[in-house]
């Protein structure tokens, strides 16, 4: 038992810097594609803190389990270089059954720590990305508009401001859109939905028209703002339905796309941690079946397979396969290669 912990803690420690590059390279991805509220982000460092704090369990889950098939491919290949498997054959100890323990009891440990990130906490994050995404384009407006100052936010829209007499309250604010001009005695950006919007109160609006310049007056106008179509086009790190309870979306009845796609959803998120228990074993069972010379190439190139088979995941369920099989696929190829090198080990025992 106490060679079994110690093997585990092994690969651990070599899943942990796998889990590191892996983390820091989805992580980097996202910020190209967040690059607009990067960009924002200068104005409201605390605004952007709370999207990388949202983003982050959809990292964890992407990153942590195929870090340890990875983990577990280096830590073979560094103990199978000390001869570690004729050892324990020459103390009685059949080795493979050694590292899959040592695999099995790493799987567990990590299913235990995701497991609250798969089936709560990714939940959480995606209700509230939208909330602080729309938070941070807005306070990027308001950073825009300076009281005295001409804010242009885009070529055609431009934003003339006077005192400010709140947090996204200003005074005589006058806007220019193409060639028309609205003007009003107070102004106030306000979030709704998707939408950043700038209410004129008390306004007018002077309007070119093939008739000449026309006039025309209201209580309150309301102008869309060039961010909310900016952020929308952001949003898509998370899906709405992955707002929803994982077992409200196994649930999901029908069998349109969007219905296929919610219920694979679901069945990942719950069988995230039998995944995690079950690549431990097949990084393991594939190390020791592959030769010591191409060993660090097979483990690099696994666990690109099996980040590109999470990736086609959604492509397959939605394609009509069943989710749960699809959820299942990688735990089953998990299974099924450990299963082979316990039949290759036992079949060794019996020709001896």
């Amino acid at each position: 038992m106490t060679l079994t912990i110690a093997l585990a803690r092994n690969m651990l420690t070599q899943a942990s810097l796998s889990f590191v590059l892996l983390f820091f390279t989805v992580l980097l991805s996202q910020m190209v594609r967040l690059g607009p509220l990067l960009l924002a982000a200068v104005g409201d460092p605390l605004g952007f803190a709370q999207l990388l704090v949202d983003i982050l369990p959809r990292i964890v889950v992407i990153a942590l389990p195929f870090s340890l098939p990875l983990g577990a491919f280096f830590a073979v290949d560094r103990m199978e270089k000390r001869e570690l498997s004729q050892m324990l054959s020459a103390l009685g100890a059949p080795p493979k059954q050694t590292w899959l323990r040592a695999a099995l009891l790493l799987g567990m440990w990590v299913a235990v720590a995701i497991t609250p990130v798969a089936w709560l906490l990714e939940s959480q994050a995606a209700e509230a990305f939208p909330t602080h995404a729309l938070n941070l384009a807005r306070q990027s407006v308001i950073a825009k508009v300076s009281p005295g100052q001409v804010a242009r936010l885009n070529e055609r829209l431009a934003v003339f401001a006077g005192e400010r007499i709140g947090e996204a309250q200003f005074e005589h604010v006058t806007v220019l859109s193409g060639r028309d001009v609205l003007s009003g005695r107070l102004g106030e950006l306000t979030g709704e939905g998707l939408r950043l919007e700038l209410h004129i109160r008390d306004a007018e609006l002077w309007r070119h028209t093939p008739e000449g310049l026309r006039r025309a007056s209201a209580d309150i106008l309301k102008v869309t703002l060039p961010a909310s179509r900016n952020i929308a086009r952001h949003l898509g790190f998370f899906h709405g339905r992955d707002a929803l309870d994982p077992i409200v979306l196994a649930a999901t009845a029908g069998n349109s796309r969007e219905a296929r796609l919610r219920r694979y959803t679901g069945w990942r998120r719950i069988l995230t941690p039998l995944t995690v228990l079950m690549l431990p074993l097949f990084g393991v069972a594939l190390a020791l079946m592959l030769p010591a010379s191409i060993r660090l190439i097979g483990g690099v190139l696994v666990t690109v397979a099996f980040i590109a088979l999470y990736v086609v995941g959604e492509s397959i369920a939605a394609s009509g396969v069943p989710a749960l099989a699809v959820a299942l696929m990688p735990s089953a190829i998990g299974l099924a290669a450990a299963y082979i090198v316990l039949r290759q080990e036992n079949r060794l025992e019996q020709n001896l």
